[in-house]
This record gives C-alpha cells, structure tokens and sequence, in this order.
C-alpha cells in the first residue's frame, strides 16, 4: 500500500473511531439540548423532563441516525481534509493547504451529516417519524454554510496553534 492511501485508511479508521466514541457518549447532552431549544425550559427541566417521560434509555433518543452517521462523517471529514491538504500543498502555501484541506472535509461530510441531523432532530422532537426521502436535502445549503469554511477556519486555526505551541514552536519562543 502506496503512502497516500495508507493515509486515507489511517484517516477514515481514526475519524470512524473517534465519531463513534463521541456518539455515545455525548448523545445525553444533545437529547437535553434539542429539548431545551424546542420547550425553552433550563437545562435541567430538560433533563428531568426527558428522564421522566422516557427513563435513562431516554436520554439516547435520536442516537440511532448518529450511530450511523457520526463515525461515516468523521471519516469522510478527515479523508476529505487530507485529500484536500494533499492538493494544497501542490497548488497553495503550506498554510492555504490546511485550510483548504478542512473546506474539503467539511464539505464531504455535508453531505451525509444534513439528511441525518434532519432525522435526528425530528425524532427528538416528535418521536420515530416514516422517513420522506425527498426531505433529504433539506437544510444542504445550510449545513454548507455551517461546515465548509468554519472546518477550514478550525484547521487552519488549530494547525497554527500547534505549530505555535507545539514543542518545535514553544523552543522557538524560549530561544
């Protein structure tokens, strides 16, 4: 196996795995959330009112899509974010390369995150709904707005913090 495609195996593995491992432990917090917005009670009226009307399963109301979708679109943005950092770094600066490598990764993973957020959502809110499949866009140019140049921002941001503050760049600020 050719380096690149080592790194886009490596980068849909761990994006798959980290996606996973947020969905289930983070669920609870967006079930609680999606209540408050939709109610406009405190958090915890939220979280009692979820207890109560469901008991502690309750709390992963809507998991289901996530399950499915988080891990796919985690690895579908860190695949997305290396092929696009790969391009980058032939037709940009080093720096341009990781923005525009996390515009592509936000990007891919638009695509599966807005049909998925939409059933969640909805099943948080109103209970297990027939799924119409020509609701599947809707939200599309939303979740682009939302996703494509903040995941750049977030790259680019975080790859200068770690240059910066990262042990080559923290010896480079003491000396």
């Amino acid at each position: 196996m050719d380096a690149e495609t080592r790194g886009v195996v490596v980068d849909a593995i761990s994006g798959f795995i980290a996606g996973a491992a947020c969905t289930l432990v983070f669920q609870p917090l967006d079930t609680i959330l999606v209540r408050q917005q939709y109610v406009g009670t405190t958090t915890m009226e939220s979280a009692v009112a979820v207890l109560k009307r469901g008991g502690n399963l309750a709390l992963w109301r809507g998991a289901t899509p996530l399950i499915a979708l988080v891990p796919f679109q985690n690895a579908l943005l860190m695949v997305g974010y290396g092929a696009g950092q790969r391009w980058g770094e032939r037709h940009t600066t080093e720096t341009s390369a990781v923005f525009v490598g996390g515009c592509a990764g936000g990007l891919a993973q638009s695509f599966v995150a807005s049909p998925f957020e939409l059933a969640k959502v909805r099943r948080q809110l109103f209970g297990p709904p027939p799924y119409d499949w020509r609701l599947a866009t809707r939200g599309l140019h939303a979740t682009f707005h939302r996703d494509v140049i903040p995941h750049g921002v977030w790259f680019w941001v975080y790859d200068r913090c770690k240059r910066t503050y990262g042990d080559d760049g923290m010896a480079t600020m003491a000396s």
